[in-house]
């Protein structure tokens, strides 16, 4: 699972390697916010609840994985201390 800093990091790296995609994405949202203000914030939060709802299943994810695993070890355990 990918963390919200690391996942940050890994963007702030990416556009930081790659200046003229960062620059033409930044004119190209101003550019958008210009001219069709409505659909450029609908699409921005759109984006934004849509990171959001990921964010959020990751998690749930992560916990639901972390918990299994937890029991196979439990289970492991019994079955080692079980042995004769």
């Amino acid at each position: 699972m990918i963390d919200f800093n690391s996942f940050y990091a890994l963007v702030l790296q990416f556009f930081s390697n790659h200046i003229p995609i960062a620059i033409a994405l930044g004119i190209a949202i101003i550019f958008s916010l210009y001219k069709k203000t409505d659909a450029t914030v609908k699409v921005l939060a759109g984006c934004f609840f849509l990171m959001a709802f990921y964010y959020t299943m990751s998690l749930f994810i992560h916990s639901s994985a972390c918990e299994d695993v937890k029991m196979v070890n439990k289970t492991d355990r019994y079955l080692q201390d079980s042995k004769f």
